[in-house]
């Protein structure tokens, strides 16, 4: 059971991390280059792939194997969106135009929901076992 939702877990960090990279380069041209008109752009497709992503290996995942382990999957976007945002800005590889400001408020809101995902999350297990909600093993 831990090996297949490792495996997902994997793929899943695997793809976002592809994402994540394509989306600071893609925002940075338009930045660098002030083809401001077109900023809105690489945001709307990052959440869109973000999404599907997640969606994607959030279905299969259910599917092979019904326990709830979305708190591993947005933690894992958090740490991953921050390492690569982080490494862009100290890596100099930023637009003058991304101060690191911004990284630090979506750090901040950003982390505040996954707080709350987090007791949400304790709440889910103290009531289920091994991740499956009871109602799905005693029927």
């Amino acid at each position: 059971m831990k090996k297949l939702q490792n495996q997902f877990l994997f793929s899943f960090i695997v793809l976002i991390t592809l994402w994540n990279v394509l989306f600071r380069v893609a925002l940075s041209y338009v930045l660098k280059n002030e083809i401001f008109n077109m900023v809105i752009i690489p945001p709307v497709i990052f959440a869109l792939l973000m999404f599907f992503t997640g969606k994607y290996f959030g279905l299969k995942q259910w599917k092979d194997l019904p326990t709830d382990v979305s708190f591993k999957y947005h933690l894992s976007s958090f740490c991953i969106f921050f390492i690569v945002s982080y490494g862009f800005y100290f890596s100099d590889l930023l637009s003058k135009y991304e101060p690191r400001l911004i990284f630090d408020y979506v750090l901040i809101f950003w982390g505040l929901g996954l707080i709350f995902h987090f007791i949400q999350y304790l709440k889910f297990k103290k009531s289920s076992i091994k991740g499956i909600h009871h109602d799905q093993i005693f029927d």
